[in-house]
């Protein structure tokens, strides 16, 4: 102990700075460490402000967003609405405009559906072996489809002292078309309310079209109106506006005359008359318009004029008979 004492080591001046240096040191230590705490504590709280104004954002967006969203909604319901109504308005006015274009052709004629209503109630005498379906015409039509229906098809065909099979072939044939996406107009000769001529034939062809398409008439005033119509009082000028509605279509037409010679000559006032024009002209719109298909039935054969024309193909069978007719 004694030589400790005597012996205790002298702290020199050089320990004394080391020492100081030292604590300084730790103090500085000790206040970066504050600061470095006092840091993270600025930037969590910085954070977490951010955070909120960040949220509320998101919120007041999230909030914008609804209600845009419910503008935009009920912004389309109001167009969809005012579109609903102006074309309710449009379909409105066109479908009067054709039955007063109409009302000049036939004022007192019954329609279409009207005439079909009553050819279906008719009542055909014909045995089991006389029906259409039974004597040989469904190659007729495929063989007609098969080159594109781009000829008139004369269907003709009696049945001996019965009932002819042809309208009934007939009938049986527009409930089939009916189905399709097309425009069927059809005409029963036989069972008008009124005499038939070539041109009140083309009158009724003209009436089914504005029925159906009432929206091409009323597009086109200029072109077809009450006025002109009043003056369409021939053959020709009835079939310059049938034609040129026709033609204004794009999907497909079929057009179906039926017992064609039920077509009444006296009462053809312009001189028109099946052979030389009412036939001509529906064979010409069925080779030129590829959209048009004509099929015309009678208890007849074809006028002798036209067989052999291009645009005509025919099938005639007699039922009764042991070899009927058969096509072309």
């Amino acid at each position: 102990m004694l030589r400790n004492a005597v012996l205790r080591p002298v702290e020199t001046k050089f320990d004394k700075c080391t020492h100081r240096i030292e604590a300084e040191v730790e103090k500085l230590h000790e206040l970066k460490d504050a600061a470095h705490v006092a840091q993270q504590a600025d930037i969590k709280e910085l954070l977490e402000s951010t955070g909120q104004i960040v949220g509320r954002l998101h919120d007041n967006l999230n909030h914008s967003m609804t209600a845009f969203s419910t503008c935009i909604a009920i912004l389309d319901a109001r167009i969809e609405n005012i579109a609903h109504q102006s074309s309710s308005v449009h379909n409105f006015h066109a479908v009067n405009h054709s039955l007063a274009l109409t009302d000049v052709l036939l004022p007192t004629a019954s329609t279409a559906d009207e005439q079909l209503s009553l050819v279906r109630k008719q009542i055909f005498n014909l045995s089991p072996k006389d029906h259409w379906y039974e004597n040989g015409v469904l190659k007729a039509f495929d063989n007609w489809s098969a080159y594109g229906r781009l000829e008139l098809l004369w269907i003709g065909g009696r049945s001996g002292n019965q009932d002819t099979w042809i309208t009934e072939m007939s009938i049986d044939l527009i409930d089939a078309l009916q189905m399709q996406d097309l425009t069927l107009l059809h005409v029963f000769c036989e069972m008008t309310d009124e005499p038939i001529t070539a041109a009140t034939l083309i009158k009724r062809l003209v009436a089914q079209l504005l029925d159906r398409h009432p929206d091409i008439a009323f597009r086109q005033p200029k072109t077809y109106n009450v006025r002109r119509f009043r003056r369409a009082t021939t053959f020709t000028r009835l079939w310059a506006i049938f034609e040129a509605l026709v033609r204004e279509l794009t999907s497909s037409v079929f057009i179906l005359i039926d017992r064609i010679e039920e077509c009444d000559h006296e009462f053809n006032k312009d001189d028109s008359d099946l052979s030389h024009q009412l036939l001509p002209y529906l064979m010409g719109l069925a080779s030129d318009a590829e959209h048009v298909s004509v099929i015309v039935t009678s208890t007849y054969e074809p006028p002798e004029s036209l067989v052999g024309e291009e645009e005509l193909r025919h099938f005639y069978q007699d039922t009764r008979k042991s070899r009927g007719k058969r096509e072309r």
